[in-house]
């Protein structure tokens, strides 16, 4: 952990009104357990080191001789545990433990003010580098004056040289002709020393780079005896702060800050890359309004991990991390917190280190009650809240750790057995985890964790496997991983009775491929398991189906266009590119976060050219087509063009017919690396389905996989679920409640005329879900502009359409879920929740969204209620590869299950359903008089429709000739007695 010292200063003088907030929050809270709460490593030992006055604690490192160092800076006289006189004002202090936990010496070091110190290493001598600022001149045990001329701000970087037993050897003072803060250190691989602060220098002295603005960078490398080798100032023409650094990816260096732009109030979290020499290669703005960049490590992939703080402004805010690859691209950015979205406490992150199984643990200081992410309650009104997370950043256990008053944590080192040395400062009294009393004002308090105990245990890949074949045939060979957690087991597999179909491969860890024979079987399903074990270890099982189809039924096909095939995280097996013909051309890139699927890879190939086509062969039947698609290389930072909408527009026809024209991935999707999916139903009577992809307006056609799956399978996989509530709540009349309106309505601008809309749904029956999205019909009814939608999750799902206003609605999550645009257009508009709906499957089975525009643009957009007449009210469409309990409310997509179910009982019908050039429609007994008919299609616009005899209740009317585009309708059927609203699909 880098200790910040001007940031530390700040934490220091604000604690106390933050503690005042944190006190005045009620006693009470829900205390949530993790599934990881058992992981949790336990205390060792916690050691308190103090004088009589304050100590501010910087960072704890273990040493070579198995014993441990703590360093930060004083301005304690002789007293306590601090063994030498005061320098003056604030000094450097160090102290070293031996293996047993004895203190083998403290050694204090400065000059006449105030000299902090930020980090300390262990030398190839046994001695140490201790490094920090200071205001001093000569004297005491500071060499050198402060290297800025005259009067005004001063202070320099301070490098002090001390050996094994703190014995100080020699010291350098590194400066510009102002001010300049160091806020970080890294030893380097030449033995010498990468030093990272702030300066309002201009060049002189040691500083060779003029101010860029009022506050920038500035980076000093330095070899193993303190010489400058290079220096570089860098950063934006407002204030940049708070620095860290780490080490890069082949060579040179990374840096991570806050900068304060002049057209901003408020500070953004900035990144750099320099080379060996300090040129910088990248450098990029997160776009984080009102946060910093804590932390910045370089993992051992290659790739970046970035702690992001958030401005005290935010309630309720996280722990941010961040992932990104060499270059700067996003991978995945996760965010932890405590209490709830409502809480005026919040959680600070200071450090994030990777842990020894390639996960992250993340510190920091929390005053958050338990919940969302946090499972203890606080000690105190700051504690230490450690996070850890596997690999990809998801949560696998946190730990609250503190005294009755406020410790505020700064350092994390990994010790050598696995465990963990944390540090920071307290304010405690002796008292929960603190066993030693307070010493002074504030002191240094070091806590050592445990290493974790894993479980020795086995484990596949994934957790089932589908194989679907003709009857008589074989299928192709499927593969799972079998990994162990420690060690070199030697496996056993042995599958459950009666599964002479399955062949199971040799047993070891590893890549296992298994295949099936259906010779002989009868068409059905078929089930087996395997279990893979290991002396000593935990068993894994694996489930395998086979569905056994009959010579003539419709199988599914899947291809991972462009790429090598792959099976998805929901058990959706991918073939290998095949069956394509034309201009033979593909593009993939190697990384890269895709927004709204967990199948990154499976977008980030495609197939290209001019002109291609897909030929594939099956049995004759009715299918839906579903085409994938993501903008890998308009917009993309490994692609090669910026973005944009019109930049790709390109055809697509199925069995001979124009399904899109000019299709505009990047403008469908709302930008580039965004999933999105088209879904055809079409009818195959040769034996081959042809998907053609051709040139539009601009571009070449591309295709990132394709899905061909019989009509009857994938209905019985998606599902349409109404919304059992809906209502919005008016900021200017915020105890009136809009739920029985037949409008939801979303406006942000000045607080009298901001509104937001509530849904929810019941997913009762779901044990998983695949993917979900939201479907709300209406548009933008004050301009043509495009205004962000953006839905975010709720967690409290006790609120009712009748009872909710804008002072009783539940707070929303404090990060969007995602977000769609919408402009005049009236019509459906999408918003993909799945990660959201996810996890509420496996919870409490309610989803409760909250959607508004978070960009206080002013305009207006209304969408229709449950309580509209027309029918179009907000939907949840479900895919799920698993069974859907007898609870859930079952439908499609594309066409309802059950048509009737969207009316009374007893109300008019339309058969067949679906249609294509004509249908009959029963009219319900209770419409009396002349009937009319009114069809709307998905984008809002109808048209009459002229029966050919005439309508009356009860009687049935035949409609012909429709000549209508495939698609859903809404069908208004009118009479002086009755108005429904049918749902009718049309299909070629």
């Amino acid at each position: 952990m880098k200790p910040r010292l001007s940031q530390r200063i700040c934490v220091f003088r604000t604690s106390l009104s933050l503690r005042q907030k944190i006190c005045r929050l009620p006693l009470a809270a829900f205390l949530i357990f993790s599934a990881g709460l058992s992981a949790q490593p336990a205390i060792q030992f916690d050691k308190t080191q103090g004088g009589s006055a304050t100590e501010f604690f910087s960072t704890v490192k273990q040493t070579s001789d198995g014993g441990y160092i703590m360093a930060g800076s004083s301005n304690s006289p002789i007293s306590g545990d601090k063994s030498e006189a005061s320098k003056g004002g604030q000094d450097y202090w160090v102290v070293k433990f031996g293996s047993n936990g004895a203190k083998q010496w403290d050694k204090t070091f400065g000059g006449s003010q105030e000299d902090r110190l930020v980090q300390v290493f262990q030398t190839s001598d046994n001695g140490y580098v201790l490094v920090g600022h200071s205001l001093s001149d000569s004297g005491g045990d500071k060499g050198q004056n402060d290297k800025a001329s005259g009067g005004g701000s001063r202070g320099d970087y301070w490098i002090v040289k001390i050996s094994d037993s703190g014995v100080k050897q020699w010291d350098k003072t590194i400066g510009g002709t102002s001010a300049d803060v160091l806020d970080d250190a890294k030893q380097t691989p030449d033995g010498g020393y990468i030093l990272l602060g702030y300066s309002i220098s201009g060049a002189g002295a040691d500083k060779t780079g003029p101010s860029l603005g009022g506050r920038d960078f500035w980076v000093v490398k330095i070899d193993g005896e303190g010489s400058i080798q290079w220096d570089k100032t860098l950063g934006t023409s407002g204030a940049d702060r708070f620095g860290c650094i780490d080490n890069a990816t082949g060579g040179g260096y990374i840096l991570g800050g806050g900068s304060r732009i002049p057209e901003s109030n408020n500070p953004d979290s900035f990144v750099a890359r320099l080379s060996e020499n300090g040129t910088v290669l990248w450098s990029k703005m997160l776009g984080l309004p009102d946060s910093e960049v804590v932390d910045i490590i370089q993992t051992s992939g290659g790739e970046y991990v970035l702690a992001i703080k958030q401005n005290e402004s935010f309630v309720g805010i996280p722990y941010r991390i961040l992932k990104m690859d060499n270059q700067g691209t996003e991978i995945w950015r996760k965010s932890f917190a405590g209490g709830s979205a409502a809480s005026s406490a919040f959680d600070e992150p200071t450090v994030v280190r990777q842990t020894t199984d390639g996960g992250f643990i993340i510190g920091g200081f929390s005053g958050e009650q338990a919940g969302r992410d946090k499972s203890e309650n606080p000690k105190g009104s700051h504690d230490y809240w450690i996070v850890k997370t596997d690999a990809n950043g998801i949560k696998q256990w946190d730990k609250t750790i503190g005294g009755s008053s406020s410790d505020q944590f700064y350092s994390i080192e990994l010790a050598s057995d696995g465990g963990y040395f944390l540090g920071g400062s307290s304010y405690s009294p002796q008292g929960f985890d603190k066993s030693e009393p307070l010493k002074g004002t504030m002191d240094y308090w070091i806590v050592r964790l445990a290493a974790e105990t894993a479980l020795a245990k086995l484990t596949f890949s994934d957790t089932d496997l589908d194989f679907t074949v003709v009857a008589g045939s074989s299928a192709l060979a499927q593969s799972v991983t079998l990994t162990a957690n420690t060690g070199t087991p030697v496996v056993t597999l042995s599958k459950s009775a009666n599964s002479a179909w399955l062949t199971l491969p040799a047993a070891s860890p590893g890549s296992l491929s298994f295949s099936v024979d259906a010779t002989g079987l009868a068409p059905g399903n078929y089930t087996a398991q395997v279990t893979a074990s290991a002396p000593g270890y935990e068993s894994a099982t694996l489930d395998v189906e086979l569905i056994v189809k009959a010579v003539n039924d419709p199988v599914t096909v899947r291809i991972d266009a462009g790429g090598q095939g792959l099976t998805t995280s929901d058990g959706r097996v991918f073939g290998a590119d095949q069956f394509y013909g034309g201009i033979n051309r593909t593009f993939a890139i190697p990384s890269g976060e895709v927004l709204y699927t967990a199948d990154d890879l499976l977008y980030r190939n495609e197939r290209s050219s001019e002109s291609f086509n897909y030929s594939i062969p099956v049995t004759d039947g009715a299918y839906v087509v579903v085409l994938h698609f993501a903008e890998i290389w308009f917009g993309s930072p490994q692609g090669g063009r910026p973005g944009g909408i019109g930049q790709r527009m390109f055809n697509v026809d199925i069995e001979g017919s124009r399904k899109l024209d000019n299709y505009d991935i990047y403008a469908k999707a709302n930008g580039a690396l965004t999933a999105v999916e088209e879904e055809f139903r079409v009818s195959v009577t040769d034996g081959f389905l042809n998907i053609d992809f051709s040139q539009g307006a601009a571009n070449l056609p591309t295709v990132a996989a394709i899905e061909v799956v019989p009509e009857a399978e994938y209905f019985k996989s998606v599902h349409t679920l109404p919304v059992i509530a809906d209502a919005y709540v008016h900021t200017n009349f915020k105890d009136e409640n809009f739920g029985t309106e037949d409008l939801l309505i979303v406006k942000s601008g000045e607080e009298n005329i901001s509104r937001q809309t509530y849904l929810k749904f019941d997913l009762s029956g779901f044990a998983q879900v695949t993917s979900a999205r939201l479907r709300i019909y209406g548009n933008n009814v004050e301009t043509t502009m495009k205004v962000n939608t953006t839905a975010y999750s709720v967690e409290n799902d006790s609120w009712t359409e009748t009872g909710i206003t804008y002072n009783n609605a539940p707070a929303s999550g404090f990060d969007p879920i995602t977000y769609t645009t919408v402009n005049d257009d009236i019509g459906y508009h999408d918003i993909d929740l799945t990660g959201f709906v996810q996890a509420q499957a496996a919870d409490d089975k309610v989803v409760s969204v909250m959607l508004k525009n978070p960009t206080f643009v002013n305009r207006k957009l209304v969408f229709h209620s449950k309580e509209n007449s027309s029918g179009l009210a907000p939907e949840l469409v479900v895919t799920t590869h698993s069974p859907v309990g007898t609870g859930a409310r079952r439908g499609s997509a594309l066409v309802p299950e059950n048509i009737s179910s969207v009316i009374e009982k007893g109300g008019s019908t339309v058969y067949p359903n679906p249609v294509r050039d004509h249908f009959s429609l029963k009219l319900s007994s209770r419409h009396e008089g002349p009937v009319s008919l009114y069809l709307i299609d998905q984008s809002g616009r109808g048209r009459n429709l002229a029966a050919s005899q005439n309508t009356s209740g009860g009687s049935e009317v035949d409609i012909a000739d429709l000549s209508l585009k495939s698609g859903i309708y809404m069908l208004k059927v009118h009479s002086e007695a009755e108005t429904e609203v049918l749902k009718v699909l049309v299909v070629e």
